[in-house]
């Protein structure tokens, strides 16, 4: 038969690609082709370059990977009997070779089939049964297995490797064994041996034949996993978790195997190391040894009982991809994994040697906290987990363990480690807010990342309610009998271990500067020794959620800095908006002025005066621009709650305006409010009690509107007080900005930098509070003289002062956060209050003003009465007084002429109180201050229908007697 009729009578039918190889030369090439003829072609041209040439058996899907994995389909079974070596695994000559394999096919029947074809190697004999059809990987594999067991079971001296082998390659007919030729200097061609066509097989025969004949050594099951493929281990977390935490080492594997409980291949190969054909257990034991903690130990005793070379085993240490699995072993010395009681229950020898690591140690555990926004970067967070209660122990890489003790079947006792959960789980904090029981803060370190973990301390009483409170937290025990009592025992020991050492820890229940001088924000407490601790905060998540961070301090300071300057803009402009920006910075400094509260405010009808940008400015420094301002449609009372959590940062909200209110009255009384610094007192609901008040602030408020506020404060309504006036500053941008491109483009993406400066400003002032005082008190000096402030200014003083100072102090020369034009905002400051005073100045209210509101308002329902009127006396509507005239009709009397030369008004003394109330002015100063112009008398008991049609209205009135000229000049 020609070597090209040999190949198509063994190879696939028309597949994908061929490979030929040659492995003499140092390239060891391979040639991958798509027909036959052109692999026949590649053969002869490797031989004729003296190389040793193969082929393989397979088809395969891709070109140039000669790989199990790559092969796609076969079309013969085959084996190798290696003749002419001596050694027990190989027969001596090819006679005593021919006439095994003779009686081999005879005994098992395979001679019934048909004869097989064979090739002389030139140091034995290759045999081939070609099968009539193509046959996948998948479906061919379990059968060689089983022709490999066959072999094995009959006594048969093959190469044990080769006929399962689906990437096997053997020499091509027609070509020369070099390898004979270089060792013994004889020429040996390799040459098919049965002229005749071949026979063909049918491969459920063959399969059947085999399988049939296996009787001593159980058959390969036809199951997913083949044999030569690493089964795949369920991807439980517990089962991931325990592997984790293990170390194998290869001595406990020997031990075990040595007294029966552990390997037997590798009770068999320490038995025949010293023989031939070894070769593939020892290169499974070293894949083996490789992945154990004493490997290098172990790989020189498996090398040492053949013995190899040291050179050889280096070398075959470097070819070991992995560990081989058990059905790799089976595959390769056949009848021994059968009989194993770990067989189809672990997937490699390394589960008998493997160890659960554990510690119970207090240790400090960096976790990286991963970005939750484009632009954020990924954090590194320290957490330190105690001491593990008595009884538990924590994984190497994490994890909860119950140590358990057990007595085996000999007697002796065996500690073994139980898993409760698969992630570390322990105390950080127990809780203890203002208002609120005792709560228990733990941190579950899952996969996802670290997780805080909340639950009412008393719940640690019963295991059930424990189990429920963490269940509903996505924390269970590790799937198991019991382990919901050990996992309750567990948290339990650890709660009893943090309260018998440490105490509960105040939770804060406000942002901002707290009683021991550190520093509150986002969850993180800032202390003036430089730790950070992070803690849950009942109670401030909406603020939590409002003052996260994205982005970079650069990305940040581009964006306020275009207030400081610009292209198109001029700095009067723009100064104003920086220093409203800055009450982001200067509100925490309020806690140096003794002024609890001031209000900053920017108010005009035009769009595009950067009124919106200064705001999220001032918002950027703690937080998300927007989300951080209270929304338009919050409630005053809401807003104070709001300024409580925040603390000491600056309250902020935009289009005041377009609250659910009739009008602006709202807005004096809540910068008044804002200034005392605390939130009203509440009774609890449904008991006589009083309800704790956490709502107290020391900062400042940033607010905007398309009004000006002024305007109202100081006009429109009839209540005007001065000291509400003096509790806000008022700006009003009437110049619409212009911004090129670029500046367009920051102002527009305003939300990729955000709540990173204010950190980092809280950061150094917690260090730095000395500093603080002693740059407030001399700017506080600086403007009291510059702006001329008097002590009834002292708010807009300490609000401008803490303004000038936060923006000094986030200069180089402090925090280092960014550098601002100190002159500018001053001159921006100076400007607000000078035109406040003028506004001011110019609604100052007389008593003479109250008098002329109070008979404006009310002159339709005074009783005028004139001696020279024929008529009688009517009210100034024009309307007759009449005996059935109700006493709400009156709001008093005006007489022209009763007494010669003047106009007398009869004011009820309780209804002009409530006027002047009304128009936030003094009843002492009214009555004062009209006595030094008019003349007035106190009349108790006055009839003020008296000499009319009406009934008898007797009140105390307040007589103001003017002279009829100046009556008639006013009107």
């Amino acid at each position: 038969m020609e070597p090209l009729d040999f190949l198509a009578a063994v190879l696939p039918f028309a597949e994908d690609f061929y490979c030929v190889a040659e492995v003499d030369s140092r390239k060891k090439e391979h040639v991958f082709s798509s027909s036959i003829d052109e692999l026949a072609s590649n053969a002869a041209r490797f031989n004729e370059a003296k190389c040793d040439t193969y082929f393989a058996l397979a088809a395969f899907k891709h070109s140039g990977n000669r790989t199990a994995e790559n092969a796609k389909v076969m079309r013969s079974f085959f084996l190798d009997l290696d003749c002419a070596e001596a050694g027990p695994k190989t027969y001596a000559t090819k006679e005593e070779g021919m006439a095994a394999f003779t009686a081999f096919v005879e005994k098992t029947g395979l001679d019934a089939l048909g004869a097989p074809l064979m090739v002389d190697s030139g140091g034995g004999y290759h045999v081939y049964w070609p099968l009539t059809a193509n046959v996948d990987i998948a479906t061919w594999k379990p059968v060689a297995e089983n022709f490999k067991r066959l072999c094995r079971q009959e006594g048969m001296k093959i190469d044990m490797s080769v006929p399962a082998d689906a990437a096997r390659v053997m020499r091509v007919p027609g070509t020369t064994n070099w390898k004979r030729v270089r060792k013994y200097n004889i020429t040996l061609p390799v040459v098919v041996l049965q002229e005749p066509s071949p026979e063909v097989f049918l491969f459920d025969d063959f399969a059947k034949l085999v399988r049939d004949n296996l009787i001593d050594i159980p058959p390969v099951q036809d199951f997913e996993a083949i044999p030569g493929k690493k089964p795949t281990l369920p991807a439980t977390a517990n089962t991931l978790k325990l592997f984790e935490n293990s170390s194998t080492f290869f001595k406990t594997i020997l031990n075990k195997s040595t007294k029966g409980d552990g390997c037997g291949q590798l009770v068999h190969y320490l038995e025949n190391a010293s023989e031939d054909g070894m070769e593939p257990l020892w290169r499974g034991w070293l894949s083996i040894a490789t992945k154990c903690e004493d490997g290098v130990k172990a790989s020189n005793f498996l090398t040492e009982r053949h013995p190899y070379t040291k050179e050889r085993m280096a070398q075959k240490l470097r070819e070991i991809k992995g560990p081989y699995p058990c059905t790799k072993f089976d595959s390769e010395n056949p009848g021994v994994c059968t009989g194993c009681k770990h067989f189809g229950k672990i997937t490699n020898p390394l589960a008998l040697g493997r160890e659960v690591q554990v510690e119970v140690e207090e240790k400090v555990i960096q976790v990286v906290k991963q970005p939750t926004a484009p632009h954020e970067e990924a954090t590194q967070v320290t957490y330190v987990r105690p001491t593990a209660p008595r009884g538990f122990s924590y994984g190497k890489t994490g994890g909860i363990y119950r140590e358990e003790t057990a007595t085996d079947e000999e007697g002796n006792k065996v500690t073994t480690q139980r898993m409760i959960l698969p992630y570390d789980l322990f105390v950080m904090d127990i809780l203890k807010p203002i208002d609120g029981e005792h709560t228990v803060h733990m941190v579950a370190l899952r996969p996802e990342g670290a997780v805080d973990i909340l639950f009412a301390q008393k719940v640690i009483i019963g295991k059930d309610e424990l189990a429920k409170s963490l269940a509903s937290q996505n924390i269970m025990a590790a799937f198991g009998a019991g382990n919901d009592a050990q996992l309750w025992m567990y948290v339990r020991g650890c709660v009893e271990n943090y309260s018998s050492g440490r105490g509960a820890m105040n939770v804060p229940s406000n942002y901002g500067w707290q009683e021991d001088q550190s520093f509150v924000h986002h969850n993180l407490i800032y202390g003036a020794d430089g730790s950070i601790r992070k803690i849950p905060m009942p109670g401030l998540e909406n603020v939590f959620h409002a003052t996260g961070r994205n982005g970079t301090l650069d990305g940040w300071r581009k964006r306020f800095l275009l207030l400081a300057s610009s292209t198109y803009n001029k700095p009067e402009d723009l100064h104003p908006l920086l220093a409203s920006a800055c009450v982001g910075f200067g509100s925490i400094i309020m806690a140096f002025s003794g002024i609890d509260g001031m209000t900053f405010h920017l108010g005009h009808r035009e769009s595009g005066t950067g009124k919106s940008y200064a705001l999220r400015m001032a918002a950027s420094i703690w937080g998300h621009p927007n989300r951080y301002r209270v929304g338009a449609a919050t409630s005053d009372v809401a807003m104070l709650q709001r300024a409580g959590l925040l603390g000491s940062l600056a309250l902020i909200s935009d289009e005041i305006t377009t609250k659910n209110r009739a009008n602006l009255e709202w807005f004096p009384s809540f910068c008044f409010s804002y200034s005392e610094g605390g939130g009203k007192d509440r009774m609890e609901a449904g008991a006589n009690k009083e309800r704790i008040n956490t709502s107290f602030w020391m900062g400042m408020a940033l607010m905007a509107s398309n009004t000006v506020v002024l305007d109202y404060m100081t006009g429109v309504r009839k209540h005007s007080s001065e000291g509400e006036l003096r509790r806000v500053l008022e700006h009003n941008p009437r110049t619409k900005l212009r911004w090129t491109p670029a500046e367009l483009e920051l102002i527009k993406t305003y939300a990729d930098s955000y709540g990173v400066a204010g950190p980092l400003f809280a950061q150094w002032a917690v260090k730095n509070r000395e500093t603080i005082q002693r740059v407030y008190k001399e700017v506080e000096a600086r403007l009291k003289v510059e702006f001329n402030i008097v002590d009834d200014e002292r708010f807009w003083l300490a609000g401008c002062a803490a303004d000038v100072t936060g923006a000094i102090l986030i200069g180089d020369n402090y925090a280092g956060i960014v550098n601002l034009p100190i002159e500018g905002i001053i001159k921006a400051l100076k400007g607000m209050v000078v035109e406040q005073r003028k506004l001011m100045r110019a609604s100052v209210r007389t008593a003479e003003d109250v008098l002329s509101d109070y008979t404006t308002t009310f002159y339709g329902n005074l009783v005028v009465f004139s001696a020279a009127d024929p008529i009688g006396a009517r009210f100034g509507d024009d309307t007759l007084v009449e005996k059935n005239t109700l006493r709400n009709k009156v709001a008093g009397r005006v007489e022209h002429e009763v007494a010669p030369g003047f106009v007398d008004f009869y004011i009820e003394e309780q209804q002009l109180k409530a006027h002047c109330a009304a128009m936030g002015f003094s009843f002492s100063d009214f009555k004062l201050d009209i006595e030094k112009i008019y003349r007035v008398q106190y009349i108790p008991k006055f009839d003020l229908l008296r000499k009319t049609n009406g009934p008898p209205m007797r009140v105390n009135v307040v007589k103001i007697s003017q002279p009829k000229e100046m009556f008639e000049k006013n009107v």
